[in-house]
């Protein structure tokens, strides 16, 4: 009987770099549930707050230890005052 001997080398690499917590954004809140460490690859979802409308998009992501560059704004709609001047 021939016996062979096979080792196997296990190769331990490094998790992604996870993310701080998410930025703080202006009029928003995050709806996710609260998480200790965002994971490479983890998205975060904003929505606004009443009375504010959002402009661009709601999600960022989480790439190796960066949140991506945001276009999140949550602004005030413009308000009719329901008058009208000088209008020719």
């Amino acid at each position: 009987m021939d016996f062979r001997r096979t080792v196997t080398h296990n190769i331990c690499e490094p998790d992604a770099e996870s993310c701080s917590p998410p930025p703080k954004v202006q009029h928003t809140v995050v709806v996710d549930l609260y998480q200790r460490e965002f994971l490479s690859g983890s998205d975060v979802t904003y929505q606004c707050r009443d009375r504010f409308q959002m402009e661009g998009d709601a999600t960022i992501r989480c790439n190796d230890g960066n949140w991506e560059k945001h276009n999140i704004v949550c602004a005030q709609p413009c308000r009719f005052s329901g008058t009208t001047k000088d209008i020719v």
